[in-house]
C-alpha cells in the first residue's frame, strides 16, 4: 500500500474523511477549555531520537517552543497540541516536558492525545474544528489531505514531494489551502532550521485563510450548519456555530456535520 501511494495516480478511489457527529461533539466539549475568542490551530509536531541523537527529519525542539510562542503571542492563536509518547527509537511528538516554556500560556494551549480505537476519527474532527493544522512529518500530514482541511507542513526539501502527488492534490482542489515550507534539507540545516524564515512562512499562509471572502465563506458555512442543527433542535451545537459565524469562536472550516 505504501508503494502505490507514493505514486502520482494509484490505482483506487481516494475520497474525503468525516467524523461522526458524537465524535465531534466531545471534541468541542474539549475544546471550549480555550475562554477566549481567539482563533485555534492544531500542531502535530514531530520528533525522533535514535541512540539519544535528534534524527536528521527533526526540528529542534527548542525551535518548536519558540516558533510556537510566537504563534501564541504575534498571532493571538490558540494552541491545541496533538500529543503521542515516544518509544524507543520510533518517531513521536513533543511532549509537555519538551515545551516547558509554553506553561504561561496555559489559557491558550491545550494538549490532547488520540490513542485506540476511533484516534483517527478524532484527528479528523479536529482538523476540521480548527482553522488550520500544522504538521513536521509528510506522513502524517496525509491525514489533513484526506479531511480537506487547510494545513501548512514543515518538511525537509527531501521529503517535501510526498505531499504533491496528484492524487493528493485532487483532494485538495491543486493544494488550495495546502503549504509545504520545504526550504531546509534533511541534517543540521533542517535541523536548525530558523524560526524567524518558518513563522515568516506561516504567517504568510494564515494571513490567506482569513481574507475577507474567506472569512465571509466561513460565515456563511456556519450558518448553514447552524440552522442544520436548529432543525434537530440540538440546541448547543446550532449556537456553537452560530457563535463561530459571528466570530465569537473558532470556525469549522468546513462544517459537514450535521447535514
Amino acid at each position: 500500500m505504501r508503494q502505490d501511494v507514493s505514486q502520482q495516480n494509484p490505482y483506487g478511489e481516494f475520497v474525503h474523511l468525516d467524523a461522526t457527529l458524537n465524535i465531534y461533539k466531545r471534541l468541542r466539549a474539549q475544546l471550549r477549555i480555550f475562554k477566549n475568542s481567539q482563533p485555534c490551530i492544531a500542531v502535530v509536531p514531530r520528533v525522533k531520537y535514535s541512540r539519544g541523537q535528534l534524527d536528521a527529519y527533526s526540528w529542534r525542539p527548542a525551535l518548536w517552543e519558540r516558533f510556537l510562542e510566537r504563534i501564541i503571542t504575534e498571532l493571538y492563536l490558540n494552541v491545541v497540541l496533538v500529543g503521542m509518547p515516544r518509544r524507543g527509537a520510533a518517531a513521536g511528538l513533543l511532549e509537555a516536558q519538551d515545551l516547558g516554556r509554553l506553561k504561561k500560556y496555559s489559557d491558550q494551549v491545550l494538549w490532547i492525545s488520540f490513542q485506540g480505537a476511533g484516534a483517527v476519527e478524532a484527528q479528523i474532527a479536529l482538523l476540521k474544528s480548527t482553522h488550520c493544522s500544522i504538521y513536521g512529518a509528510s506522513l502524517a500530514a496525509t491525514l489533513a489531505v484526506f479531511a480537506n482541511t487547510p494545513m501548512f507542513a514543515h518538511q525537509t526539501s527531501t521529503e517535501g514531494f510526498r505531499l504533491h502527488f496528484d492524487w493528493q492534490q485532487k483532494l485538495t482542489d491543486n493544494h488550495r489551502q495546502i503549504k509545504v515550507c520545504a526550504r531546509y534539507p534533511f541534517g543540521e540545516a533542517y535541523q536548525n532550521a530558523p524560526v524567524d524564515e518558518v513563522f515568516a512562512a506561516f504567517q504568510l499562509f494564515y494571513q490567506t485563510l482569513v481574507a475577507p471572502t474567506t472569512r465571509m465563506r466561513q460565515a456563511q458555512t456556519n450558518v448553514e450548519a447552524g440552522r442544520r442543527y436548529l432543525a434537530r433542535a440540538d440546541l448547543t451545537l446550532a449556537l456553537d456555530c452560530f457563535d463561530r459565524a459571528l466570530g465569537l469562536a473558532p470556525d469549522l472550516p468546513e462544517a459537514r456535520v450535521g447535514r
